[in-house]
């Protein structure tokens, strides 16, 4: 079995390729996928991993336990000491 990692910046077409090779049968893994998943709150409540980010970027959270995904990104993305934190 092959794997192929797909990678790239913003707008250089990682989701067409993976519609792509979707469309040819081929098993695609969307890591956002799953990390949006992973802190995505649940009743209300942020999830564990929601909380770790909280606990080295303080203030991203809404009221409703959701990441300020935007807000985040923007401060995060093009830093990358910050980045590194974020992913650690």
């Amino acid at each position: 079995m092959k794997k192929i990692g797909l990678t790239g910046g913003t707008a250089s077409g990682k989701t067409t390729v993976s519609r792509m090779l979707t469309s040819m049968g081929v098993t695609v893994i969307d890591a956002d996928t799953i990390y949006h998943k992973l802190i995505e709150p649940k009743n209300n409540q942020p999830s564990p991993l929601a909380l770790q980010i909280d606990d080295v970027f303080p203030g991203y959270l809404f009221e409703s336990g959701a990441v300020d995904r935007k807000r985040l990104g923007h401060h995060v993305f093009g830093n990358h000491s910050l980045l590194l934190k974020l992913i650690k």
